[in-house]
């Protein structure tokens, strides 16, 4: 029994070797401390559709973002505490345009800033100047703006308050994996 397990973490290794490898000679290597949660309450689980670096549109400005698979509806919560600094959820689901993108945006005490996108018509359950907590529910995901399929953006910038922002590393403190990869299920951890 022990042997398979020793395989396993040796490939597991390997693999993520590999991808440190490739992510570092493109110029996209992410070795943050862990200082977030990850956006989805304790004990869920929700399917990484594109990581950092990702070739479909995680590049340039938004190389450093993640993009989760998840019903329309379901509950978003606060990576890091911070103050609401901007709210949109006017917008209805499905019109795939960068036009109707609804989101909020959450300034940190270090004057970076992390932003939840796609998030659903009338999805917000925070208000701008609201100070809100680590792991306070802030909203139902969706499929507003440019989106393929229901999924939740979530990225950190410094504070940036014109488009396009230049996205950085952030990684996560309830995850195994502290920086997920693309195509993997990832479960937030309760701390």
């Amino acid at each position: 029994m022990k042997f398979p397990v020793v395989i396993f973490l040796f490939l597991l290794h390997s693999c993520s070797s590999r991808l440190q490898v490739r992510l570092t000679n493109t110029g996209c290597s992410n070795k943050s401390r862990p200082q977030y949660l990850l956006p989805f309450p304790a004990a869920s689980s929700y399917y990484l559709l594109q990581g950092n670096c990702g070739k479909h549109s995680h590049f340039g400005n938004d190389a450093f973002a993640y993009d989760f698979s998840m019903p329309v509806g379901t509950f978003i919560i606060a990576m890091r505490s911070g103050k609401v600094v901007n709210v949109r959820e006017q917008f209805k689901d499905g019109s795939n345009t960068n036009d109707s993108l609804n989101f909020i945006i959450i300034l940190h005490n270090d004057s970076s800033a992390s932003r939840y996108l796609h998030i659903t018509q009338n999805g917000a359950l925070v208000e701008r100047g609201q100070y809100v907590n680590a792991g306070d529910t802030i909203a139902l995901s969706g499929n507003s703006g440019l989106s393929t399929e229901p999924h939740l953006h979530v990225d950190v910038t410094g504070y940036c308050t014109k488009a396009p922002c230049q996205t950085i590393p952030f990684s996560f403190i309830n995850c195994r994996s502290r920086v997920p990869l693309q195509g993997g299920v990832y479960t937030a951890l309760k701390l």
